[in-house]
């Protein structure tokens, strides 16, 4: 889906969204939908037709809770993942996802602090670093990348910079803006995640994958081309590694199959080694992954000794 397509998606999810402090008490078929099992609850006062959120699929579903609570939480921010998560930016939360709120004075709401399905963040914000969306505030594109790599890591990091570069930021803009927090904690993280950062990265799993194999001391190369063909990733221009989306196999013909690996043999005919995975074979075994790829590594280097 295009961005701005994406973009209008998420303006139409958000504007479902029910409010209870503009419904009048005279609307009486509103107050019985919210007594009964017709709307779900995203936060205190805001609501969602139930029919609608049953057919949304869970990325879907999660903005929309982050939009619920920026919206209860005026005296807050969104940071982090969540301000990804209403910008459009890539997110793949490998430790369990709160929505993610600090302020940009030193208070925080204790309907905030107290809540278990929110995160308070205690770090200085200035106004220019946050933006006004549709009933709430969020960090701006920028400054939601380098949080993401201080709060969550390397891998996380990673992820939403090779977006950020994607979407057509500068990297030296992007490094300015590192520098200008000065000597706060995680901003070395941030600086090495723009280091390896690339636009050319397609997919947020794509970007996982790399992390996993740049922590781990490989240097992948994104993007790489062998003929016609066109590999997520590359070690030693010959080992070739492709992370398939899961919309690929929804419909798993022999067809698709016998393609898929008819172009396998013709490329591992050329002297190539293919190895693919899922999203889903990373997130639950990144370990077996980056071991996948030091056994065929150490096989190539044995048959060459």
């Amino acid at each position: 889906m295009a961005v701005a397509a994406e973009a209008e998606r998420r303006r139409d999810l958000a504007r479902q969204i029910i409010d209870t402090r503009r419904v009048f008490h005279s609307d009486r078929d509103m107050w019985k939908a919210m007594a009964s099992d017709a709307l779900r609850q995203l936060s205190p006062q805001l609501y969602y037709p139930v029919a609608l959120w049953n057919q949304l699929p869970w990325y879907e579903r999660r903005f929309l809770l982050t939009v619920a609570a920026g919206r209860n939480c005026h005296s807050a921010v969104l940071v982090g993942r969540s301000a990804a998560r209403v910008n459009g930016m890539w997110v793949v939360a490998l430790t369990g996802e709160k929505v993610e709120l600090a302020s940009t004075s030193r208070w925080i709401a204790p309907s905030v602090r107290r809540n278990p399905e929110y995160e308070a963040r205690h770090f200085r914000l200035a106004e220019k670093d946050t933006y006004a969306g549709e009933g709430y505030r969020a960090t701006r594109l920028t400054r939601t990348a380098i949080d993401i790599a201080r709060l969550h890591g390397f891998a996380e990091g990673l992820i939403a910079f090779d977006w950020l570069l994607r979407a057509g930021a500068e990297r030296r803009s992007v490094g300015r803006a590192i520098a200008s927090m000065g000597r706060v904690k995680g901003n070395a993280l941030a600086r090495r995640c723009l280091r390896h950062a690339t636009a050319l990265s397609e997919s947020p799993f794509e970007s996982l994958a790399r992390a996993l194999l740049i922590e781990a001391g490989f240097d992948p190369q994104p993007q790489h081309s062998v003929g016609a063909y066109r590999a997520d990733l590359a070690i030693d221009g010959w080992l070739l590694i492709e992370i398939d989306g899961d919309a690929k196999y929804e419909e798993e013909t022999a067809e698709t199959i016998k393609r898929e690996n008819d172009r396998k043999k013709r490329i591992e005919n050329q002297g190539y080694k293919i190895l693919r995975y899922r999203p889903a074979e990373l997130l639950a075994n990144p370990t077996d992954f980056v071991s996948d790829v030091e056994a065929a590594l150490h096989h190539q280097r044995q048959l060459g000794a």
